[in-house]
């Protein structure tokens, strides 16, 4: 983060920013599966320093089988800070189980239904 603040000025003096973060990793090599913002900080800056930083810390180690969701994924959100004391502390990571697997034809079949 001390990098971040050194080439985005906007980041010096924005101790209160944080921003929530979605992530999915696959169980099965612990890579990331998908990234992105649940909920803003405010600053895209801050939000894509926080996405980069997930992007370069992965892949992950393999997940522990007790946070792994239906379909071999596991979900976690995770609030990033820029006050340095929390900054991205796992304290501020939350998994969740998803009752079943996704479905890409129920994503399919909304969009048709409502879009071209």
């Amino acid at each position: 983060m001390t990098a971040a603040r050194e080439a985005n000025p906007e980041l010096r003096h924005a101790a209160d920013l944080a921003v929530l973060v979605e992530i999915v990793v696959n169980q099965a090599d612990g890579r990331l599966a998908k990234l992105s913002v649940a909920k803003s900080s405010g600053s895209v800056v801050f939000d894509v320093v926080a996405l980069s930083a997930l992007r370069r810390a992965a892949p992950f180690d393999v997940p522990p089988s007790s946070i792994v969701s239906p379909g071999g994924r596991v979900y976690v959100h995770w609030n990033f800070h820029a006050d340095p004391y929390q900054a991205c502390s796992p304290w501020n990571a939350r998994p969740f189980l998803l009752a079943k697997a996704p479905s890409s034809t129920t994503t399919a079949t909304s969009a048709s239904k409502h879009g071209p």
